[in-house]
């Protein structure tokens, strides 16, 4: 009886393994990025991120996966998102709000693991400021 038990717990995750599709991204860091030779980077253009990229620490990804090619220096979100929906070697830096938001590409873009800016910010204005009611909520 209880080979009876093994062998179909057995059968049961083989048939499972066998048939789930792993679509997770080819790549998780810009690094791995790099090497598969065949993708571009999207960023927007004139954007911070352009400037990090031209920087001294990201230079060789400016160099192999944005400058070479014409259409990596966008001018919104959404043909980012268009061509990265058209182009399966096009990925493109956008922050994690930017893919919530989108309520198509939330579903059909995947978010790499390596995390390029951080998301959270401080904004300061001296006591008083006309401008500490319009993002002071409490």
């Amino acid at each position: 009886m209880m080979g009876v038990v093994v062998v179909a717990a057995y059968s049961a995750t083989l048939v499972s393994f066998l048939t789930v599709i792993d679509e997770g991204l080819p790549f998780e860091s810009l690094t791995d990025l790099k090497q598969l030779r065949t993708y571009r980077l999207g960023i927007l253009k004139g954007s911070v991120l352009e400037e990090l990229f031209q920087s001294q620490g990201f230079q060789e990804y400016w160099n192999a996966l944005i400058e070479p090619y014409s259409d990596t220096l966008a001018t919104s979100y959404d043909e980012l998102r268009s061509l990265a929906s058209r182009d399966p070697d096009f990925a493109y830096v956008g922050s994690y709000e930017i893919q919530k938001l989108d309520p198509v590409g939330a579903c059909i873009f995947h978010s790499a693991r390596q995390h390029l800016l951080f998301n959270d910010g401080a904004l300061g204005w001296p006591k008083g400021s006309p401008y500490t009611g319009i993002f002071d909520f409490q």
